[in-house]
């Protein structure tokens, strides 16, 4: 089966390969024998965000509301208030984004994203078959993308645990 996915080129894009049993994400390298679960899911934005984000704007209520707060405090909450709720609005109302997750058997955990789930799954499909037909090779190119636990904001795709380490 060849791959007929073809995500636009950015600067969040990673190539997906996999050449003689190696599953290649950008630089990372996972040998497809040690890989427990490839998954498509939708990843919700960080609830921990909506209830700081929340709790803020209740704050800037409350400061906008005391008696003894000059007009400065009082304009400064409303900008406040005004900038976090919009920030919350975007927050709550953005559509869960399709992921592509991989597993290792190490507890190590690579995620990767495209705009159509249908297109993801069938990358997962590829890997499947690539883990049981080990000269299968592919490459497609697909999104960098945050774990659903955290971001990775210093461009990795793989999250790496044990030994004492964590990589994001």
């Amino acid at each position: 089966m060849q791959p007929r996915v073809a995500a636009p080129r950015g600067p969040r894009a990673v190539d997906l390969t996999v050449s003689r049993g190696v599953l290649w994400i950008g630089a990372a390298a996972l040998p497809l024998r040690h890989l427990t679960s490839v998954e498509v899911a939708r990843a919700k934005p960080d609830w921990v965000l909506r209830v700081f984000l929340s709790a803020v704007l209740v704050a800037a209520f409350v400061a906008f509301a005391r008696e003894d707060t000059g007009p400065s405090t009082r304009s400064a909450a409303v900008i406040c208030a005004i900038g976090v709720g919009a920030l919350l609005l975007k927050v709550a109302f953005t559509p869960p984004k399709p992921v592509l997750l991989i597993q290792t058997a190490a507890g190590s955990t690579a995620a990767v994203t495209l705009p159509d789930i249908g297109e993801l799954r069938h990358v997962a499909a590829l890997i499947v078959r690539a883990i049981d037909d080990v000269p299968a090779e592919f490459t497609v190119v697909v999104q960098r993308t945050g774990t659903p636990s955290g971001g990775n904001r210093d461009g990795s795709v793989v999250r790496v645990k044990g030994g004492g380490l964590s990589y994001r």
